[in-house]
């Protein structure tokens, strides 16, 4: 059995992955373009995305190579699956065509995060990490140079929201540490200085909050492997933060950092609802705890008068749509993360990061987000702990459980071919 050396990675591949991702629910009139201002992009982009992958998938000399998928990959796919089961006990009112589309492009989203990678699963995720660092980069200088603003005077930019502008930027400082530490290039630390306070400018408090925890977990993962250099750099990268944080954070931009974190949360203690979304779907998954009230139960029960879509926390919308069903298979998932990543004895620092913007993504869909939003935590979590595809023999010595054993691979993951090979 040889390892996949034949088998590229196709760059371009994980790159159009990543922008499919990245780009959301776009739609043109962002842009001020009434002509097909309403068409939704993906219904353009994810055709596109998934004939390439297919193109380059069952190429004749990709035939022979088997990969064993992580069962992460697994149960993330049987998550979605079953979200969108939940469809036929739906509430008469639901949206169920709009609903159902988001998680058809989240379930290929994960598919393909899980394909493409797996010729070269390193280096899918540090071309991943380079895409996440120039994306933070260009969303600051676009929200610094324009000034863009929501209506509460939040910075933002592309006309997306403040927190998923927040989550882009955030998830370039973990970029920029983890490519500091893979190829030994600290250059990559100076654009900290100016991501960090572009993050704050949304005043997404959700997210900062996500992040001071993702901080606490890397911490505790990385105690006692810093260096000397490293502690140094992190002294200099601080100072200037805090140099350059003095001087983008003008006079209104702080009124709005010191009125959304000080004086709505301590003063006035407005949380922005979230207790009353929390108690709304906890409502709904008491009086129907087994199986859920079905897809889009929260917005037919209490979000339609409101003009909310959804509770804006990911745990309790699995638990309102999916009841314990979802909750247990959400539970499966994390369960085989975590048994992923213990598996591994020392992690690579593009693994390190993966995991750490996944924990990040998931600490922040606490706070905010629909299931189509959380489609990085999920790819995140797949490229973190994805296995490389190997090149099988046709003996029946070569059976999967076979190939995982000679990879070190746990014995519960799940095969699927990669080419013509079931």
């Amino acid at each position: 059995m040889k390892v996949a050396a034949g088998f590229r990675m196709p760059a371009v591949l994980v790159l159009g992955m990543f922008g499919v991702a990245l780009m959301g629910q776009f739609t043109l009139d962002r842009l001020d373009i009434e002509q097909f201002g309403e068409l939704d992009l993906r219904l353009v982009a994810f055709p596109a995305l998934i004939a390439a992958v297919g193109l380059w998938r069952f190429q004749p000399g990709h035939r022979d190579y088997r990969h064993v998928w992580p069962r992460t990959s697994l149960w993330a796919i049987a998550m979605v699956a079953y979200l969108a089961l939940t469809a036929f006990w739906a509430p008469h009112e639901a949206r169920i065509s709009e609903t159902l589309t988001d998680l058809a492009f989240l379930g290929l989203l994960i598919v393909v995060a899980t394909v493409v990678s797996a010729p070269d699963p390193a280096r899918a995720r540090r071309l991943t990490l380079a895409a996440m660092y120039i994306a933070a980069v260009v969303y600051a200088l676009t929200s610094v140079l324009i000034g863009e603003t929501d209506a509460q005077g939040r910075t933002t930019a592309f006309a997306g929201g403040p927190n998923v502008y927040t989550r882009v930027i955030l998830l370039g400082v973990v970029a920029a540490i983890a490519l500091t530490a893979l190829y030994g290039r600290p250059l990559f630390l100076l654009a900290i200085p100016l991501l960090v306070p572009a993050a704050l400018l949304a005043a997404s408090r959700g997210a900062v909050i996500a992040a001071v925890a993702t901080v606490v977990v890397s911490g505790a993962v990385t105690w006692g492997r810093w260096s000397r250099r490293a502690i140094g750099l992190a002294v200099l990268v601080t100072a200037g933060t805090l140099v350059v944080a003095w001087s983008l954070l003008t006079s209104a931009a702080a009124g709005v950092v010191r009125q959304r974190f000080v004086d709505q949360v301590f003063q006035q203690g407005q949380l922005s609802g979230r207790p009353e979304l929390i108690s709304q779907a906890l409502t709904i998954f008491v009086d129907d705890p087994v199986i859920g009230a079905g897809l889009d139960s929260y917005f037919v029960r209490f979000g339609f008068g409101a003009g909310l879509t959804y509770p804006h926390n990911l745990v309790l919308d699995l638990a309102a749509t999916g009841g314990l069903v979802a909750l247990a298979i959400f539970g499966m998932f994390v369960v085989a993360l975590v048994r992923a990543v213990r598996s591994g004895r020392q992690m690579a620092a593009d693994q390190l990061a993966m995991l750490l913007s996944a924990c990040y993504l998931g600490a922040a869909s606490m706070f905010s987000g629909e299931f189509y939003d959380s489609r990085f935590f999920w790819i995140f979590a797949v490229l973190a702990v994805n296995y490389p595809a190997v090149r099988c023999c046709t003996s029946s010595e070569e059976s999967p459980s076979h190939l995982a054993r000679r990879h070190h691979l746990p014995s519960y993951a799940g095969t699927v071919g990669l080419g013509g090979h079931s």
